[in-house]
């Protein structure tokens, strides 16, 4: 064979096997990456089955339709959003859902919420007559025995929390762990500490330490108030915190609970507490007349929100300490309050009624106490909130309550940061009575005691709140 021919055939030989290499290692390549693809999609799918047994599941909870709603959508988010994919570690799934952080499992059984409540605040309480003639005589009714300033302010830590809810074994077990940091030593203080049982679509039943079922300004969370502070109503007649068993029934548009509980005032107490009640049953109903459930969650009312109506009601009993030599005192009290918001503004009103008898020494007492407030929105992120609140101890010596507050709230996240500042005026004197052992004066909201038959004195507040 002629030489060029031999050259000729060696180049074709030599490019036949590099074309027969590059085709395989071609070939392995694509095998490769069909390998991975076909991966990828048998992970795309187990998670869409995941996700469709989590849907069935919950679909057939009927009585935990709300809450696993939520837990479901928690998990769908997770799984879908190709960010967080690496916070998957096995059946545990962690992140932040918008509002909260959170651990759960993949399979929407387990579930904690980790949150928290910073208010830090200026407080200045002054006044030109409030506390004067302070140095006359010190059994004068109503006088203190030696004179306060006029002006007394300063910044303090006003709340520091942390809370912990979620479900255990499925999402029809619900549970919910609040903690407060004292103030005065830095302690931590337990407040809400409950276990829910989502019994059906309808009833639930709780049993724990509780807020008093009774005064709507205190259901509502210290986080979601349109003022630097409760009212003083408020911290005469919540009743704050009791122990005990409370049933739930709620229908589409109105609800209704009853307790059997140790009575108001009773945080962190003992069943064998020297004052302990007998008896304490409480019990509230709310309805909404227009409007959605998760608007009745605050006072706020968001520009662009839909109508909302609801009218509530409550009472309350409870037969005072046991294994005494004294007469046993009875307490009854009731509230009613109606609410409306709309597209940037808002009303609320309130009123309770406090009657106590059978202690002894002392006559029986007609208490009673009202607030009407109500919320502007003058830009999309700045409210503008006023509040008028009265009452009523039935106490000699001490002066009906009156005092008007006014305040301006911005939003930069909603609740989760805002910064918020009023002013309060009282128009009668908020004084004490040695031995009548009832008072409008609370050092939360930052009133002091100032002398009999005088008025005007004014606090004024600024704050920042950060919830997370």
């Amino acid at each position: 064979m002629p030489h060029k021919y031999r050259l000729i055939t060696m180049f074709c030989v030599a490019f036949v096997a590099a074309a027969a290499q590059a085709e395989d290692s071609l070939g392995d390549r694509f095998d490769a990456l069909q390998r991975r693809v076909e991966r990828q999609d048998q992970r795309i799918a187990e998670q869409d089955a995941e996700i469709k047994r989590l849907k069935q599941r919950t679909g057939e909870m009927d009585g935990t339709d709300r809450y696993a709603a939520e837990v479901r959508e928690l998990v769908e988010e997770v799984i879908a959003d190709a960010q967080t994919r690496g916070t998957l570690n096995g059946s545990l799934l962690a992140g932040h859902d918008g509002k909260n952080f959170f651990l759960a499992s993949a399979d929407g059984n387990y579930l904690l919420k980790i949150m928290g409540l910073v208010q830090f605040r200026y407080v200045l309480s002054t006044s030109d007559s409030a506390f004067d003639a302070r140095d006359s005589d010190p059994d004068t009714v109503g006088v203190q025995p030696t004179d306060l300033d006029d002006t007394v302010g300063g910044f303090e830590m006003r709340r520091a929390r942390f809370y912990f809810k979620g479900h255990v074994v499925d999402p029809s077990w619900q549970y919910f762990l609040h903690f407060q940091v004292s103030r005065a030593d830095g302690d931590a203080v337990l407040l809400d500490a409950w276990v829910k049982k989502q019994v059906n679509e309808n009833l639930s039943i709780m049993i724990g330490q509780l807020k008093v079922p009774v005064w709507r300004e205190w259901m509502i969370s210290g986080a979601k108030q349109p003022f630097v502070e409760r009212s003083l109503v408020h911290h005469e007649f919540s009743g704050l915190y009791t122990q005990g068993v409370a049933g739930v029934w709620r229908q589409d548009n109105w609800q209704v609970l009853l307790s059997a509980n140790d009575g108001a005032g009773k945080t962190d107490t003992a069943w064998s507490t020297a004052d302990q009640e007998v008896l304490g049953v409480s019990a509230r109903g709310d309805v909404v007349l227009e409007g959605a459930w998760s608007q009745h969650s605050e006072f706020i009312g968001w520009p662009g929100e839909e109508r909302f109506i609801a009218l509530g009601a409550a009472v309350h009993y409870q037969q005072g300490e046991y294994g005494t030599a004294t007469d046993e005192a009875e307490v009854l009290r009731w509230a009613a309050d109606a609410h409306y918001k709309e597209d940037g503004k808002t009303v609320f009103v309130a009123i309770v009624g406090n009657h106590i008898s059978e202690v002894a020494g002392t006559p029986d007492m007609d208490q009673y106490g009202v607030i009407v407030q109500g919320g502007l929105f003058v830009l999309d992120d700045t409210e503008l909130v006023a509040r008028y609140e009265w009452g009523d101890l039935d106490a000699a010596g001490i002066e009906d309550l009156s005092v008007l507050t006014v305040g301006i709230n911005h939003y930069m996240k909603r609740h989760g940061l805002k910064l918020m500042s009023d002013v309060g005026y009282s128009f009668n004197a908020l004084n004490t009575v040695d031995g009548v052992g009832v008072s409008w004066i609370s050092d939360s909201p930052g009133w002091r005691a100032d002398t009999a038959g005088t008025d005007g004195q004014m606090v004024i507040r600024g704050q920042i709140q950060l919830a997370f």
